[in-house]
């Protein structure tokens, strides 16, 4: 899945196109990943569930159940974002550099691919004008929030700007992010624009799995 400064790179894109977009979005659409710093599991955060393709999706009518009205709600379109954001980079780009395989040498490509999460920072950083988010986040959260794990991962966020030794890529493309981050951003634009949902048109090849 995509890391926290191509997530804001996204969230950065959508809050230029619409003004309406604020740092409630911008934190809603790094929240997911907070299950790195609070009791609940990546699936709880991530609405996983099993799939056909080789890896698990993530089952974006879910959310939508349980939270019927997040798309009228900054930091929960924010979340629902990120979930789409997600599941396009499970289906384009993960599937494509990490395939179903051997233990050990998934676990190689695993260990690269995480290593080219690190040196994609300062691309994202250069590329998309990225600076740290030092604003108090309690005004502009959801009381039913974790603060706690909100902000220590805030505080990771804020970690990803300590840039490494810059080195080649191993796995990933700069070119492949780019458009990633262009594909959600065109989409998540086309369903503020028209309300038509995102889950209607990118799930249709997992309804076998529903």
């Amino acid at each position: 899945m995509g890391s926290r400064l191509i997530h804001a790179a996204i969230a950065q894109k959508l809050m230029t196109i619409h003004s309406f977009l604020d740092d409630a979005f911008f934190l809603g659409n790094e929240a997911p990943d907070a299950d790195k710093t609070s009791d609940l599991t990546k699936g709880d955060t991530h609405f996983l569930v099993p799939s056909n393709r080789g890896t698990q999706r993530i089952d974006l009518r879910q959310f939508l159940t349980q939270y019927p009205s997040s798309l009228t709600n900054n930091f929960m379109l924010g979340y629902y974002t990120h979930l789409v954001a997600d599941e396009l980079w499970l289906q384009d780009i993960f599937s494509h550099h990490i395939p179903a395989g051997p233990v050990g040498v998934r676990q190689q490509l695993l260990t690269l691919y995480y290593q080219d999460f690190q040196q994609l920072n300062r691309f994202l950083i250069n590329q998309y004008a990225l600076v740290p988010y030092e604003r108090d986040i309690t005004p502009v959260v959801p009381t039913t929030v974790n603060l706690d794990a909100l902000r220590q991962l805030m505080a990771e966020y804020n970690h990803d700007f300590d840039l490494i030794d810059a080195r080649p890529l191993q796995l990933l493309q700069q070119s492949e992010v780019d458009n990633h981050i262009a594909k959600v951003v065109k989409m998540m634009t086309n369903m503020i624009n028209s309300g038509q949902l995102v889950e209607q048109l990118i799930m249709p090849q997992d309804k076998g799995d529903l």
